[in-house]
């Protein structure tokens, strides 16, 4: 009888671990963050340069889509064009902490050109081309995230428009730490655990 025990005790355990390790708790990661961002004199010809409004606070719940800040299109005299040919622009993501812990602060760089032009207030062929095309892979304290740009081929429009901005958007996903056992599977788990102990007790 203790033989055909003895199995029974240990096909509970391997169970309590199989369902331990099946069901993580699985919770978004709220990241704080911030950014900031330039546009290049270089390649400009005309009158007005582009500018870009930083994102100084922010938050999301990652998977998310989020605002890496905005391109500004400045206001120019009818008639007026401003030409832009492979005009540089960076955009530094800022990582402030994750889940509260600023240990997870991390720094990551984006980058494009612009090229095309706009014409008075009401005329922007404006494009902003990142020079991601793939996904962006860094640590973030313990977890490891993914960023993409959400358009990497902007189009820009016209002081006329939202006067003149465009947002960039950005999607953020960080991969889940560590599996956490479920309260439940652990409790199974402990009480796998303490049944073995009570069986090798009845055999001495």
């Amino acid at each position: 009888m203790l033989s055909a025990l003895r199995p029974a005790g240990l096909g509970t355990l391997a169970l309590a671990m199989g369902l331990a390790s099946a069901t993580p708790s699985q919770a978004a990661n709220i990241v704080h963050y911030s950014t900031s961002g330039s546009v290049d004199a270089t390649g400009v010809s005309g009158g007005g340069l582009i500018g870009f409004a930083p994102i100084a606070s922010g938050t999301f719940a990652d998977p998310s889509q989020f605002s890496l800040g905005q391109f500004l299109v400045p206001a120019q005299p009818d008639g007026q064009v401003t030409t832009f040919t492979h005009t540089p622009f960076h955009i530094r993501f800022d990582i402030q902490d994750v889940n509260g812990n600023a240990a997870a602060r991390t720094e990551v760089q984006v980058s494009g050109e612009l090229n095309g032009k706009i014409t008075g207030t009401n005329q922007a062929d404006l494009l902003a081309t990142f020079n991601q095309s793939s996904p962006l892979t860094f640590p973030v304290g313990n977890l490891s995230s993914s960023l993409s740009i959400a358009d990497p081929k902007l189009s820009l429009v016209p002081s006329s428009s939202n006067h003149g901005r465009t947002t960039a958007q950005a999607y953020l996903v960080a991969s889940a730490g560590p599996s956490v056992p479920e309260p439940a599977s652990l409790s199974l788990f402990l009480l796998a655990i303490a049944g073995i102990g009570l069986h090798r007790r009845s055999r001495r």
